[in-house]
């Protein structure tokens, strides 16, 4: 089933645990993924094992504000364009 096909969605916490899973289930399910986190080597790892088509990851700190820009941009401006619209609301 692909009931997310056409969607971004953002994974804080991606590079392990429930954010690691998280992001797997929607993937698997058609999502573009944004695997976002503050451990890029974990952050990768996840990432090798997703579609690179549809994974993008962002380093981030999750805690500060500047988050929403730092994150939202890029995924408006890179994924929209080849792989649907993003769904912010």
């Amino acid at each position: 089933m692909q009931r997310f096909k056409d969607r971004v969605v953002i994974v804080t916490g991606a590079g392990s645990g429930i954010g690691e899973a998280t992001a797997h289930r929607f993937s698997r399910e058609g999502a573009n993924v944004v695997l976002a986190g503050d451990t890029l080597a974990k952050l990768q790892h996840v990432a090798r094992e997703l579609p690179d088509e549809r994974t993008l990851v962002k380093l981030t700190d999750v805690s500060s504000f500047s988050f929403v820009s730092g994150v939202a941009m890029p995924v408006d401006g890179g994924l929209m364009a080849s792989n649907g619209q993003p769904d912010m609301g």
